[in-house]
């Protein structure tokens, strides 16, 4: 008995436990799904799903608006009647009834045969690809359905992560509840991505075949639904072989669903599809440059700030009855759209403008190619990319090293080499025209866009600094701290030829560079490019409102400083050619790229800021002269023309308060001496602008005074004293202000235009008897040169000077230097 009751109490624990354990298991489910209800409750709003629903299926026409009160306080609303956006022309929005059964059969063997059976989850479908993640076996095709597709298309919830799968659930269960299979399939079709910025099986089809998506055989069906999977990798222009290898398969699929007899089967894989190349113009209005990037900016805000995929803010944008507050100016715009008509275009040259209001941001005006505008959609050359090559420069180096404090309008550069490359020992950096002019102040280094200047500042600078102001305060995206190419190289902008000379990785856009420049035009502030004020739904309700964006980048001593700088470029430098009517002012900068393959121009007045930009494209190599010049002069003219009318339009730029006008020595930057007032030359002053605390105080000592001939060569005599001009027989002597130049070491000769008007320690050296090498050439240590002038009749003014009737050769070492 005793053995019977210990087995009895032995055993009543396990059951108490077995028991325990099952209910717990019960409790931590119901507490899983509870919990996890819970969790789609409160973060799911099925009911924001259902109006992105309705948002992205239709087609309502959206409305465009301008400011009648140009430049007024109060935005007055004005229909811009000929830019309506509408579905049915732009987006090929199309109805379930309109769709061929053949596309519709496609994309249910590509991505769901069960549509019509499931709830909104194919479970069978998603445990089979559950598995194949962890056994790997051969899988065709994904889990996801067609309406989870959907809800991730619409909703853009698209991170790889397990519990954006549970709410891609949910919302695919409330989206079956509340939608019909016919409903849901339909919009599906529109709003797919098809590759080559195509949305929906209707502009796929047009795209691809000129047709309609009812017109589509059961071949251009499968080819359409293959590109859905990836369509960088299955776009039939760029990967046919691939994309019709998926086509085949998909045909396949459809056989062996019955969506095709076996004699169909067999006729469209037999079939060869014809693929447009380029498309075919798009049916309906032509679009203005400026509303396509309205739209662009509207579909790019809708996925930023309201978390809409880009599929379905391209639905609401074309088909969903919005309105959309413009800052477009008629004027600017008309005026732009008729100086890029009066273009001549040379094969492969195209062009781009962007005009922007300098003191708010607001882009009045874009063009995105020069010639008629011909269809939509087309590539803008105003938001696409290119090197901004010297046009970079006041906004890299110049301006963020005058706001710091280490240059000044007095600053002054000695332009030679900065280094030797190579075995060759290659000059670097090179300018264009490919001339070393030796010493020259800021105002100089930037009006003839010295690339030698540029580097010698960034150095100063610092690199960090310039990306940072670049990248970080005035808006350019573009840059690249590090990255890698497609063939594994290392890619940064990082660096000197970036940063100081424009040369960057992916380049930035006409629009971005306008815009960063006002910055300088707008008195330091950088304020981003605006194409629009705010956009409301069908509704009446505010979707987004474009709040104006300012950044204090530079002071307004610094931006009114680079602006007298910039003015000249236009007076007496690279950018000679630009004026506007009745002298209003004007400033800007130009840029070239390597073999002027780009050119631009950025300007301002104190109205507009206009940013030209002309390029080769097509496989040309470079552009002739100087048209982006002639192009602003014409826009930017007509614009003035009225002001200049008027009597009251500003021909000077206003300095800010503490910015003072003074007069220095361009080749020594302190006050002018004697000395500098008797440089061979001619006039060696210079006017800048600057602050209390870099105002010149002390003397030039450049300039040193030097005995010469009349017609140059250096006199002098055996004990260290000038020549008398009695011993001279008639051949007066007189005194001049030559240069005395530190660091002009080089390994070999280089040409520096004022090289013949350096004065250099003579020591024990002889003194060469020819006149187009320097007195002091000898006294050099073999293999360093200082430089020589490029003459045009091959003598050097710092030559020895040699009296006609005196045979011997005197050392003015220490009267120079003593």
């Amino acid at each position: 008995m005793k053995r019977k009751n210990r087995k009895r109490t032995a055993r009543r624990p396990a059951w108490r436990t077995v028991r325990i354990a099952f209910l717990s298991l019960v409790a931590l489910f119901a507490l899983t799904v509870g919990g996890t209800v819970a969790w789609l409750l409160i973060t799911v709003d099925t009911d924001a799903d259902s109006a992105l629903f309705e948002a992205s299926r239709g087609s309502r026409t959206t409305r465009l608006y301008y400011n009648a009160d140009r430049g007024g306080e109060v935005y007055r609303p004005v229909e811009w009647e000929s830019e309506r956006i509408y579905g049915s022309e732009s987006s090929f929005y199309c109805s379930y009834r309109d769709i061929s059964p053949c596309v519709i059969n496609a994309f249910l063997a590509a991505e769901d045969h069960r549509f019509f059976e499931h709830n909104g989850v194919d479970w069978l479908r998603t445990a089979k690809a559950a598995a194949n993640q962890i056994l790997r076996f051969e899988g065709r095709f994904g889990g996801s359905s067609i309406t989870q597709q959907l809800v991730k298309n619409i909703t853009g919830d698209n991170e790889q992560t397990v519990a954006r799968k549970v709410r891609e659930v949910y919302r695919a269960l409330m989206i079956e509840w509340r939608y019909s299979k016919e409903e849901i399939l339909e919009l599906y079709l529109n709003i797919v991505p098809m590759g080559e910025n195509c949305i929906g099986v209707g502009a796929g089809a047009e795209r691809y075949f000129g047709k309609e998506a009812g017109e589509l055989s059961a071949a251009e069906a499968a080819t359409l639904a293959a590109i859905i999977n990836a369509p960088a990798r299955y776009d039939p222009i760029k990967h046919p072989e691939a994309n019709s290898a998926r086509r085949d398969l998909i045909l396949s699929e459809m056989r062996r669903y019955e969506m095709l007899s076996e004699e169909e089967y067999r006729a469209a894989l037999a079939e060869e599809p014809t693929i447009l190349e380029h498309g075919v113009a798009e049916v309906g209005t032509v679009r203005s440059w400026y509303t396509e990037t309205v739209m662009d900016d509207v579909i790019r805000d809708l996925q930023e700030e309201l978390g809409y995929s880009r599929a379905a803010a391209m639905r609401l944008l074309y088909g969903g009855g919005l309105e959309i507050y413009t800052l477009v100016d008629r004027e600017v715009q008309g005026a732009l759209e008729a100086g890029f008509a009066e273009i001549a275009l040379q094969e492969g040259v195209q062009y781009a403008g962007v005009i922007v209001d300098p003191q708010s941001g607001d882009i009045l005006g874009i063009l995105g190619a020069a010639g008629e505008k011909t269809g939509n959609r087309l590539l803008n050359y105003a938001t696409a990319t290119a090197a901004p090559g010297s046009a970079i420069k006041p906004l890299s180096v110049y301006a963020p090293a005058l706001d710091a404090g280490l240059i000044s309008s007095a600053t002054v550069y000695d332009d030679v080499p900065v280094e030797f490359l190579g075995k060759e020992l290659r000059a670097w950096p090179q300018n264009s025209p490919a001339v070393y002019q030796g010493l020259c102040d800021l105002g100089t280094a930037i009006a003839t866009s010295k690339n030698t200047a540029a580097v010698k500042t960034l150095r100063l600078l610092g690199k960090e600094k310039s990306f940072s102001v670049l990248s970080e305060e005035l808006g350019l995206n573009t840059l690249i701290w590090e990255g890698e190419g497609e063939g594994g190289e290392y890619l940064t902008d990082l660096a000197e030829a970036p940063l100081a000379l424009g040369q960057f990785t992916y380049g930035v856009s006409p629009r971005e560079l306008t815009s960063a420049y006002t910055a300088l035009a707008g008195g330091g502030n950088y304020r981003e490019g605006r194409t629009y004020l705010a956009v409301y739904g069908n509704d009446g309700k505010l979707l987004l409102k474009n709040e104006a964006k300012e950044v204090a980048v530079f002071s307004a001593t610094t931006a009114s400083i680079m602006t007298k700088l910039l003015e000249g470029v236009v007076e007496d430098g690279t950018a000679k050619g630009v004026h506007l009517p009745g002298g209003i002012a004007v400033a800007g900068k130009t840029g070239t790229t390597s073999g002027g393959r780009d050119k631009w121009f950025l300007g301002y007045s104190p109205y507009y800021l206009c940013g030209i930009w002309c390029g080769a494209t097509g496989g040309r190599v470079a552009v002739a002269g100087k048209p982006q010049i002639a192009v602003f002069n014409r826009v930017m003219g007509t614009l003035h023309q009225r002001l200049a009318t008027s009597g009251t339009a500003k021909k000077e730029f206003s300095l800010a308060p503490g910015v003072y006008e003074a007069r220095f020595c361009r080749d020594g930057g302190g006050l002018l001496t004697p000395d500098c007032l008797a440089d061979p030359r001619g006039d060696r002053s210079a006017v800048g602008w600057f602050t209390a605390d870099t105002l010149p105080t002390a003397p030039c000592t450049c300039h040193v005074g030097v005995l010469c001939g009349e017609e140059g060569g250096v006199a002098y005599d055996t004990d260290g004293t000038p020549l008398a001009k009695e011993l001279t027989d008639g051949e007066p002597l007189r005194r001049v202000g030559l240069l005395r130049v530190e660091g002009r070491d080089f390994p070999v000769q280089v040409r520096v235009s004022d090289a013949q008007y350096v004065v250099h320690p003579l020591g024990e050296a002889p003194i060469p008897e020819r006149n187009d090498l320097p007195y002091f050439f000898y006294a050099l240590p073999p293999g360093h040169y200082a430089g020589i002038s490029a003459s045009e009749d091959g003598t050097q003014y710092n030559a020895a000077y040699r009296p006609k009737k005196k045979e011997d050769f005197f050392d003015l070492y220490e009267y120079f230097f003593g």
